[in-house]
C-alpha cells in the first residue's frame, strides 16, 4: 500500500447552495427543463469544460425518450437535490464510454461497488490515480483513469507543477514557508494532509525527498 506521506486524498466536492438563490436559466424561450435543472448544472473550470468536456458531447446525448419523459411533470426552480427521474437521465448519459466524466457537484457513483468515485494524487509518481480509500471493481478504476485521461491532468504538458516549486520554496528557506500565495487546490491540501503538525526538520527533509524524486518527473 501506498505510503500516506505521499498520498494526497482529493475530498468529495460538496456544494452549499443558497436557499434563496435561482440558480437556474429562469425558463429563458429555447432552455429546456434538463438545462434548468440545478443538479445538472455542472461546475468544473471554463477551459478543461471547453478543451476536454464538451469534446464528443453531442454523441453520448441521453436518448429523446428519457430526456422527454423528465421534462412531464413540474420542476421547482429552486431544487438542489437530483430526483430519480434525472438519475434516470445520468445513468444513461454515463453508459457510454465516452460519457467516463465524474461530474460535479453531485459526483458518481461506481455501477458495481455503489462507492462514490474519488481521485488521489501520488506525490512521487506526481499522478493522479484512482483513491485507495475506497474499493472499486475493474470497471469503475477504468472509469476514473478515463476522466483523468480526458482532462489531461497527468500529460506532461498539463500536469500541475506549482506542488514542485512549493517543495523547492520550503528547501530554499530551511523548512519554512514564504510569503509566496500558490493558487493550486493540490499545494493546499499538501498542507493540510500531509505537512500539518510535523516539525520544521521534518519537513524540509520530507520536502527535499520529494523535490529529488518528482523533479525527474518534469524534466525526464
Amino acid at each position: 500500500m501506498e505510503n500516506d506521506n505521499f498520498i494526497i486524498h482529493i475530498p468529495e466536492f460538496k456544494v452549499q447552495y443558497d436557499v434563496n438563490a435561482n440558480y437556474s436559466y429562469t425558463r429563458k424561450k429555447g432552455k429546456e427543463k434538463l438545462e434548468n435543472c440545478i443538479p445538472n448544472i455542472g461546475i468544473s473550470c471554463v477551459i478543461c469544460n471547453t478543451r476536454y468536456k464538451k469534446v464528443g458531447e453531442k454523441n453520448r446525448r441521453p436518448s429523446q425518450a428519457v430526456i422527454q419523459e423528465f421534462s412531464t411533470g413540474e420542476c421547482s426552480t429552486n431544487c438542489v437535490n437530483a430526483c430519480q427521474k434525472y438519475e434516470r437521465i445520468k445513468e444513461e448519459y454515463l453508459t457510454s464510454e465516452s460519457a467516463h466524466i465524474i461530474l460535479q457537484p453531485i459526483g458518481v457513483r461506481g455501477k458495481d461497488t455503489g462507492n462514490k468515485l474519488l481521485i488521489q494524487y501520488d506525490v512521487l509518481k506526481a499522478e493522479f490515480e484512482p483513491s485507495n480509500q475506497l474499493q472499486y471493481s475493474v470497471g469503475e478504476k477504468q472509469f476514473i483513469k478515463d476522466h483523468i485521461n480526458r482532462f489531461h491532468l497527468n500529460t506532461k504538458e498539463d500536469k500541475t507543477r506549482q506542488l514542485v516549486r512549493f517543495v523547492e520554496d520550503i528547501i530554499n528557506n530551511n523548512g519554512f514557508r514564504s510569503n509566496i500565495e500558490y493558487n493550486n487546490w493540490i499545494v493546499e491540501l499538501f498542507v493540510t494532509q500531509i505537512l500539518e503538525n510535523k516539525a520544521k526538520d521534518d519537513v524540509l527533509k520530507l520536502c527535499q525527498l520529494i523535490y529529488k524524486i518528482s523533479i525527474v518527473k518534469f524534466i525526464t
